[in-house]
């Protein structure tokens, strides 16, 4: 055996005595230890995601789209992230379709559409992602991607703030005492939204 696979041989040796001693003390509740195995297992991790995306699945689709949005265990890359973003949308990804709204509202691997970006947030907000939700009545209420609409901004705000959305709900009570602001939403609530 020559001097340069010795060198390969304890350098292998060590690391897995590393990483033996950072599973225990990650077991042992250091959190420190806990994210140093996290970030070891990135560039693993985005492998199989991606091998998993490849064959369809939505749920990997969607966590190697973030993977490629953050640079994390691969090269960060907009586009990547985006067309699998794309993919698991189109799959009823809620998560996935908001992370496309927001793609199209400051053009993260795509060219910025406020449009096209409604039509994702809305997809996610009728499935309850509250986010989507507040951001949607930020769109009605600027006329970004939408006519602007103060009524249906109020009902986006309003089921943004029911799931828990604390500057929705200072909009919505700020709102309420304003009269104009009333009769909108006495006037406008029957519509589809």
């Amino acid at each position: 055996m020559d001097y340069l696979e010795k060198l390969k041989k304890e350098a292998e040796r060590l690391k897995m005595k590393e990483l033996a001693r950072l599973r225990k003390d990650a077991k042992q509740g250091d959190i420190g230890a806990m994210e140093t195995l996290a970030f070891r297992y990135l560039d693993e991790a985005a492998k199989w995601f991606e091998k998993a995306a490849e064959q369809g699945d939505a749920n990997a689709q969607y966590n190697i789209a973030v993977l490629y949005f953050y640079g994390l265990g691969v090269t960060r890359d907009y586009k990547k992230s985006t067309q699998w973003c794309r993919k698991a949308a189109e799959q009823n990804h809620v998560d996935a379709q908001f992370m496309l709204g927001e793609a199209y509202i400051h053009g993260y691997g795509v060219k910025e559409d406020y449009s096209k970006a409604v039509k994702w947030l809305r997809k996610a907000g009728y499935q309850g992602h509250v986010d989507a939700q507040f951001k949607l009545g930020e769109a009605y209420a600027n006329g970004y991607g939408v006519t602007q609409n103060n009524g249906k901004a109020l009902q986006w705000y309003v089921q943004a703030a029911k799931r828990g959305n604390i500057e929705a709900k200072e909009i919505v009570e700020s709102s309420i005492k304003n009269p104009k602001i009333r009769k909108i939403i006495f006037s406008e609530s029957e519509e589809e939204l």
